[in-house]
């Protein structure tokens, strides 16, 4: 389980499994975590290639190392508009100039 109050662990778990993984199509990474699941969102500008989609579920699983007891799904938002909309939690990654809509 992982401690509501304070998000920091969770979302240092997911920026050091994240590290060489990002690539130019990314716009931005969200990271929704309750107690018990964990999910990230990736918003790209066009459609990634199938390695880079599983360097994000290779990530999920670092984490998950991490905090054994909390799932992480990965959900894959591709032709991300911006300002980005439709996400949710902190943002973990976020390209410089993009754009973001209020949480949804």
């Amino acid at each position: 389980m992982v401690d509501g109050d304070d998000p920091a662990p969770i979302c240092l778990s997911a920026q050091r499994a994240l590290l060489g993984v990002i690539g130019p199509s990314v716009l931005g990474i969200a990271l929704d975590a309750t107690g018990y699941e964990a999910r990230m969102q990736v918003f790209a500008e066009g459609v990634l290639p199938e390695e880079e989609e599983d360097d994000f579920e290779d990530a999920a699983t670092e984490m998950m190392a991490d905090f054994p007891e909390l799932p992480v799904e990965v959900s894959i938002i591709r032709e991300a508009r911006q300002p980005l909309e439709g996400w949710a939690g902190r943002w973990v990654f976020l390209r410089r100039g993009v754009r973001v809509a209020q949480a949804g």
